[in-house]
């Protein structure tokens, strides 16, 4: 009795093991300052994810003060700007990052547009964001909205200045929701 007791103890443990391992990560991301891409990339290294760049039609303009009044319009008016591409085979992946800047306490509104466009049943999804130092506002509850069907792990921000030397805080958060690669 014992030794069938440590089989299935021992079965159970290779299976659960076995299936973390096999799920198939992605890190959506969209930056406009590189900010929310260097996070993006710490996160595809240290997970071993693929990643996906959310790029506008309109490309938002690169000075602050030009772009600033256009995510506001877009933010009053609920609007949801168009996108370069799509994430062609989304149902393949399980767990999705998905990361922005805050843009007027929000995430802008391209992550609705693309949030919106796919379904996110049986997904999990971990949000993160750079920010002026405000923090993430009500961005991740945003997020839990527009993708309501999935599942949630807890979210991460950083002051987008911080960027470049946060690999290490990153890292911590990734080992504490238990998704960084053995």
């Amino acid at each position: 009795m014992k030794q069938l007791f440590l089989m299935l103890v021992t079965a159970f443990a290779i299976t659960s093991c076995g299936q973390h391992a096999q799920e198939k990560t992605l890190v959506v991301y969209f930056s406009h300052t590189n900010n929310t891409a260097t996070i993006a990339e710490y996160i595809q290294s240290l997970t071993d994810a693929d990643t996906f760049r959310i790029e506008p039609v309109m490309p938002y303009p690169s000075v602050y003060e030009q772009h600033e009044p256009i995510a506001k319009k877009e933010r009053d008016e609920q609007a949801r700007p168009a996108l370069k591409a799509e994430v062609e085979n989304l149902n393949e992946y399980d767990v999705i990052f998905i990361g922005f800047p805050i843009w007027w306490e929000d995430a802008p509104m391209i992550i609705a547009t693309f949030l919106e466009n796919h379904d996110f049943t049986g997904k999990t999804v971990v949000p993160f964001c750079t920010h002026g130092g405000g923090g993430s506002g009500q961005a991740f509850d945003q997020v839990k909205k527009y993708a309501s069907s999935a599942k949630y792990l807890e979210g991460y921000q950083v002051k987008g200045s911080r960027a470049t030397s946060d690999k290490p805080n990153v890292e911590q958060w990734l080992k504490r929701i238990g998704r960084v690669k053995n």
